[in-house]
Order: structure tokens, then sequence, then C-alpha cells
């Protein structure tokens, strides 16, 4: 194929130490790709064959070449691609670059074809099953979603997934519009009530997380209003800890606190809602510490209390002992006592010292 003789010439040139400009090499292998994308599936795979039987090559580059003609395969004839990387190209070049492209081929063959991809996993899981897992096949749900939520979630029961939890986060991200998160919640909710798992359930639900990202997106108030309009209390637990917090807005870091403070259910003793503070306190302890001074005494501001008073211990435990001593005396009072005692630093012996007369002084041991 004169494609191929031209660009290992090119290629031996440069290895042999030819005088070739980094702009020149720019502009030959965008010339190659250019020309190399209007060959069909099955010219493309004669290019890659003519490229791993080149005794002219070097492996490097044998490497490159073989590895940008599989990228213009895995876009445009993503059914050709899974085929070669699980034919003799894979047997032998068996690495994470290979298990790459073969999770962009299926989520590409997921998007054109999810039908036919589906039952090329079915055909072949058994013979491949070291390349064919959950991961790759969370890939074609993935691309699947992109086309139809309803038709991805089948894919899913269809699937033989170990596991589904990674697949239903992977479709779960792909709803990025509040009418797919819609359609996702509706899907999802109707994959539980089949599912007789109590495991693949709970596994669903926890999928509700990789929403979280999107609805940040969307800003605090339309975020908080699509929540109140499509989640149920319970949904709205597994959002808790990761709402928000990919924003890089402090005031509206503030605002979902407040928000889930008041919606969670049972938010006293929700251990998302815990979760929630915690995670809060790592990223910005200052506001976290002035939120919680604004807070009315109650059960959920004791749960934030013990959530703030855990993280800041390392660092400041005097702090986190003042906070504690703000909750009522009692068992959930003492059981952070003892968390404070447990992470406070013992880097030297004026630390040691006083972590000693704080747990002698309140009865830790």
């Amino acid at each position: 194929m004169a494609l191929a003789n031209e660009i290992i010439a090119f290629r031996v040139e440069v290895d042999q130490g030819g005088e070739v400009s980094e702009e020149e090499k720019r502009k030959r292998y965008a010339a190659f790709v250019e020309s190399a994308s209007l060959l069909n599936a099955t010219q493309l795979r004669a290019l890659i064959e003519e490229f791993r039987h080149s005794t002219e090559l070097s492996d490097s580059a044998r490497t490159t070449l073989i590895f940008l003609t599989m990228g213009i395969l895995t876009a445009d004839h993503p059914a050709m691609a899974v085929r070669v990387l699980t034919g003799e190209l894979g047997a032998k070049v068996r690495s994470v670059s290979i298990e790459s492209m073969l999770a962009d081929s299926m989520a590409s063959w997921g998007r054109k074809d999810p039908t036919a991809a589906m039952e090329w996993v079915r055909e072949n899981a058994a013979k491949f099953p070291d390349l064919v897992t959950d991961e790759i096949k969370a890939e074609l749900v993935k691309g699947a979603g992109e086309k139809s939520i309803a038709l991805a979630m089948g894919l899913i029961s269809e699937l033989g997934f170990k596991n589904p939890e990674d697949a239903l986060k992977q479709l779960a991200s792909t709803s990025e519009s509040p009418a797919e998160r819609k359609e996702f919640v509706n899907q999802l909710r109707a994959f539980i009530e089949k599912s007789e798992s109590v495991e693949t359930q709970k596994a669903a639900q926890r999928s509700l997380q990789s929403l979280a990202g999107g609805i940040t997106e969307d800003g605090f108030e339309a975020g908080s209003a699509w929540i109140e309009e499509n989640l149920l209390p319970n949904e709205m637990s597994e959002l808790a800890r990761y709402i928000g917090f990919e924003s890089n807005n402090r005031a509206e870091r503030r605002q979902w606190i407040d928000w889930m403070a008041k919606n969670l259910p049972n938010q006293g003793s929700n251990p998302r809602f815990s979760e929630m503070v915690g995670d809060w306190t790592r990223v910005d302890y200052v506001a976290a510490g002035e939120w919680l001074v604004s807070q009315p005494a109650g059960n959920t501001k004791n749960l934030a209390i013990s959530a703030y008073a855990t993280e800041v211990a390392p660092y400041d435990p005097q702090a986190a002992v003042d906070w504690a001593l703000t909750m009522p005396a009692g068992q959930a009072r003492q059981e952070v006592f003892s968390t404070i005692l447990k992470k406070w630093p013992k880097e030297d012996s004026q630390q040691i010292a006083e972590r000693k007369v704080f747990a002698e002084k309140y009865g830790i041991k």
C-alpha cells in the first residue's frame, strides 16, 4: 500500500537521524492521518498489518504508527477495531494502551450500533475474559447512553455484569442535562425494582452520586430545584456527600450545606450529612467553622460538630476540643473526645503532655 510505504520511509528517515524539523514531523503525521481517515475498515486493518510485519520499522516507530491508525479505526469503525484488538495484535501487545483503545472502541461501537456491540460481547466474553471485563462493558453502556438512556439501562441487565455499579455511574455521568438526569433516575428506579439482589440494588442507588457534578454545574438555585422536583428523600441522601463540592464557588458550597441540613431525611442522625460536613471541612475548614457558628442548637448541629472536630483534630486539637465541648454531655460527646484523642498529634513532648492532660481531664482511655 502506497500510504504505508510513504509513512514507513519517512519514519525510517527520522530514526536514522535525518534532518527533519518538529514542524515537518507534525505536518507529515497530520497528512498521514488525513489520508488514512479516507480508508475503509478493511483497508485500515491491512495498513496495520503492513506496519506489524515491516522489517524496516523500529519497535517504537511500529507502535506509533499502529496506534495512530488504531485511533482512526476506533473512531470510525469500532466493530473492526474491537476485532483487531482482541485478535493477533492484541495478543502480541497486551498493554494499558491496548486496553484503553478497546474501551474507546467499545464506547464508540455503543454509540453507533449498541445491539451489535452487545451481541459481540455475548459471543466473546468467555473467549476473552481478561479483556471483556465489567469496565469494558461499562464503556459500551456509556456509549449507548448517549443514544438512549433506556436502551443503555437495558444493556446493563443483558450484559451479565459481576457488579453493575461502574456501568450505572458511567451512565449517570453522561446524563448531563436536567431532562437526561430525570430520565436516568426514572430508569434507575425501574432497574432497582426489577433487581432481586440486595447488593445490586444498593450499587444502583449509589450510582446517583455521579449526578452530583452536573447538578452542581447548574448552580445552586437550578440544582436544588431539580433535586426537590425529581428525587425522593432516600435518593437525596446518596447525593449529600458529593453535592456542591465540585463548585469553586465558596458561597454556593455554604448554600448547599444549608440546604442539605434542612432537607436531608433524618439529617440529625444521617451519616451522609456527617460525611458532607467532614468533606467540607477538609476543603475549607474556616468556612465550615463559620457555618457551624451560625447553626441553631440541636441534633443536626451536634452531628456537624462531630464531623468538624474529627477533621480539625490532627492539626488543631484544642479547637476540636472547644467545639466538642459545645455538645451536650453524654455518649456522643465522649465518642468525639475519643476520636480527638486518637488523632491528637504526638510529634514532640509538649503535644504528648497536652494529649495526656486532655485524656485524664475527660476520662478517656
